[in-house]
């Protein structure tokens, strides 16, 4: 009983304790966070940023061109991919089944459904960040993922960034060797 008194005096005391001051308002504790975030010290030659998100990344390879990103750029130009599974939000979009992508050595791209090509354009891989850019000509059609890759090399997941206000999608990605009109039983 005496444990349960104690506990109940802590937490009133607590939430007593946690109210805000009235003569503050929330513009001054804003400002005050942003200082204090403007103040954390950078690394020894950091820049202010990676790179300028608004520069569109250039066809090719952006950056270090490392093992890895070599092995990425291989297994993304090695057949095709086809959506198995895409979420926007918290839905998950069946309709998109059956969408595919072509990449190319050349960083060009194809996209579709099916056995219709409904796209085509450039693409981009940064490594330091796994970001793949899609490049349709247009920021309608445009996009951008951070990619994963499965150590078989045959499942990938893309999920959308904040470029082109994607970043409420998902996809999970099969390769086949080769067009698809429906999935394999």
């Amino acid at each position: 009983m005496n444990i349960k008194y104690a506990f109940g005096i802590m937490i009133i005391s607590f939430l007593f304790a946690c109210q805000s001051d009235p003569n503050t308002n929330a513009t001054d504790a804003v400002a005050q966070t942003t200082e204090v975030v403007d103040n954390v010290p950078k690394a020894d030659g950091a820049e202010e940023t990676m790179f300028d998100t608004n520069e569109k990344p250039q066809p090719g390879i952006n950056g270090p061109e490392t093992a890895q990103v070599k092995r990425v750029v291989r297994i993304l130009t090695t057949e095709m991919w086809y959506v198995e599974a895409f979420i926007r939000g918290n839905e998950q979009k069946a309709e998109q089944q059956g969408r595919w992508y072509k990449f190319y050595p050349d960083f060009k791209y194809e996209k579709g459904k099916w056995d219709e090509t409904t796209e085509e354009g450039k693409w981009a891989f940064t490594g330091q960040t796994a970001h793949l850019h899609l490049d349709a000509g247009t920021d309608l059609k445009s996009a951008e993922f951070k990619i994963m890759l499965s150590k078989d090399e045959n499942v990938a997941v893309f999920i959308g960034t904040e470029r082109y206000l994607q970043n409420n999608v998902q996809m999970k990605l099969k390769r086949f060797p080769e067009k698809i009109t429906s999935w394999p039983k």
